[in-house]
């Protein structure tokens, strides 16, 4: 027989769905797993390949009526949006893919492990500790939503190791107003000292003056301790 009518996993799926056989990816590919589905190599290809008529047919003589249910629940599970911390453990076997679907599957589990290992390797840069866990669990044997877990907790610790340095290149709040006060103490010395210059160098300098003299440099003093405040 000829190449011409092959068809994938995926177009069997479209087509029996078109005929009104509910059926699901993954009890497809378990099905053609167990030698129940027959299909065909294809010169150039490493996929799986059906014709449909056989494909119907062995459908017809092995589906069992009374598993239509659970297949129906597994495939809205599939579609259905997941939290991903929630969904440890929940996500749908490797086996339930077709061969375009593992092929995908396998590359962005890879490039999601690549992204995982720079992210423990920024976190331990940053001095997050190293709790030992990804050796006993691998990210190679992880399944790709785990691997995504593995990625947001060291981004989390790394993020979590980075406040920590910045506390430690912070002054204390206490210590910044000592250093304020220091450094406004000798500045208040100085503008008091003033009046008191401005009457003993001028032996007629008036009262009212010199009143208003320690006035304006009390109202300057108190500019400046306030200044100082709000660098806090």
């Amino acid at each position: 027989m000829s190449d011409i009518d092959l068809i994938t996993a995926s177009k069997c799926l479209e087509k029996l769905a078109a005929d009104g056989i509910k059926y699901t990816k993954g009890y497809f590919s378990q099905m053609t797993s167990d030698g129940k589905i027959p299909w065909h190599p294809k010169s150039g290809s490493p996929k799986k390949f059906y014709r449909y008529n056989e494909v119907k047919e062995a459908i017809k003589n092995t589906q069992d009526p009374t598993r239509d249910a659970q297949r129906e629940a597994n495939e809205q599970k599939r579609i259905e949006p997941v939290d991903l911390f929630a969904a440890v453990g929940t996500y749908e076997s490797i086996a339930d893919m077709d061969d375009d679907e593992r092929e995908a599957y396998d590359l962005e589990c890879k490039r999601e492990m690549e992204e995982a290992r720079k992210a423990r390797e920024a976190a331990l840069a940053a001095g997050a500790k190293d709790t030992g866990d990804n050796e006993e669990k691998p990210l190679a044997s992880m399944k790709l939503n785990d691997v995504k877990i593995v990625k947001e907790y060291w981004l989390g610790e790394k993020a979590k190791a980075e406040v920590e340095q910045m506390k430690k290149v912070l002054i204390p709040k206490n210590e910044v107003a000592g250093v304020i006060e220091f450094m406004i103490s000798p500045i208040n010395t100085k503008l008091d000292e003033i009046p008191h210059k401005m009457r003993a160098h001028f032996s007629d300098f008036p009262d009212k003056q010199y009143r208003w003299l320690i006035d304006h440099i009390n109202h300057l003093k108190e500019e400046l301790h306030n200044s100082g405040k709000e660098l806090l």
